[in-house]
């Protein structure tokens, strides 16, 4: 890296040759110029200091400003970044944009994601950021009786990012906050969080009759009792708010992650299924243990280790997808008594919706030869 000297000398040299390529609009070639420069000292250098903010002046409302901003650490030009989100919510440079308030200045943020008009998209960038400075901003807008459900469901899937998130979720579920499709969804996630301590507290949520209360309106008597149609179970099976399309196939529909359910029913009668469902820790097949593996950089990552070698680990995580990870980046890895597959996944059907869907899951048998 060039000595301190060396920058102030470059940064000289550059601020000549940028300011007459400011005079009118940025280009490529003093934008780069400028770029080369990422992590000087303005201070040290007034020069440069008017080069980079007649930059940004001149690239406002683009990706590159928020680029500027960051890299010369412009604290007083925070106010254009919320704009530029307000505008942009979605955009890759959002990203950015949300993580540099997030350490410089929060609040900058907090009236925005209160307005009743804020875009769902920001709301989901400020889950990706993994920041914690706007859990209380999210917790409101889920209180908030204005709010739509897209910017709702953006709330939980913004929380469950990160532990303090998903712990305030937890609170809101306990004392009934959430309700509907929204609570579904937020306990599904809950269910299968990276953080043992989270999904601990999703069990005694269960325990103390949140979920109970809903088991309760499922007995296994009454639904075993009711006349299944397949047909209408193959639908439940694909129906989001059931998650089981999510993380099984059948045939080439659904998702490799847990077991492939194409000939269940040659293994599995209706009673066993439905004990399956309700409580998928009491029997969990062999290769389908849930591990979480703590990495050096203080991260979790909770799945199933797909295969290994003496270099890497491989981790399938809900969704599919394969994570590769050197061993000598894990730290520890904990066998999870707990299944994988969250416990509750009936909570969002009816009775017949589940005697559909055991009828169905029955059906599918290995082909006669």
């Amino acid at each position: 890296m060039p000595s301190y000297p060396l920058i102030r000398i470059v940064a000289l040299v550059l601020g000549f040759a940028v300011f007459p390529m400011l005079a009118e609009e940025p280009n490529a070639v003093a934008i780069e110029a400028v770029r080369r420069l990422k992590g000087a000292d303005l201070s040290a250098n007034p020069a440069l200091k008017r080069a980079v903010e007649k930059m940004v002046d001149g690239v406002r409302g683009q990706g590159v400003m928020v680029e500027l901003i960051r890299d010369f650490d412009l604290k007083d030009r925070v106010p254009q970044l919320v704009d530029y989100l307000r505008k942009h919510p979605g955009d890759e440079a959002a990203l950015d944009a949300v993580s540099y308030i997030g350490v410089t200045d929060a609040s900058a943020l907090k009236e925005e994601l209160q307005a009743a008009g804020v875009a769902a998209e920001l709301i989901r960038t400020v889950g990706r950021s993994g920041r914690t400075e706007w859990t209380p901003e999210l917790v409101r807008l889920l209180s908030a009786s204005d709010r739509t459900s897209a910017q709702r469901e953006a709330a939980v899937a913004a929380l469950l990012t990160s532990e303090s998130g998903a712990e305030a979720l937890l609170r809101l579920m306990g004392s009934n906050g959430l309700t509907g499709a929204l609570a579904d969804g937020a306990m599904q996630g809950l269910q299968a969080a990276r953080w043992p301590k989270v999904r601990e507290q999703v069990q005694k949520l269960g325990r103390s009759g949140t979920i109970s209360r809903r088991e309760a309106q499922l007995p296994k008597e009454r639904v075993l009792q009711l006349e299944g149609d397949p047909g209408r179970g193959a639908a439940v099976f694909k129906r989001a708010a059931s998650g089981c399309i999510a993380c099984h196939q059948v045939g080439r529909e659904g998702v490799e992650f847990g077991p492939n359910l194409g000939e269940i029913g040659g293994k599995l009668g209706k009673e066993a299924l439905y004990d399956a469902i309700v409580d998928p820790s009491a029997g969990i097949s062999f290769g389908y243990e849930a591990w979480l593996l703590t990495l050096r950089d203080g991260d979790e990552v909770l799945g199933l280790i797909s295969s290994e070698t003496d270099q890497e680990v491989a981790m399938k995580v809900p969704g599919g997808q394969v994570l590769r990870y050197r061993k000598t980046e894990i730290v520890k890895r904990d066998k999870q008594a707990q299944s994988i597959m969250p416990a509750g996944m009936q909570d969002s059907m009816s009775a017949q919706d589940f005697a559909d869907l055991l009828t169905y899951l029955a059906s599918l048998k290995p082909r006669r030869q």
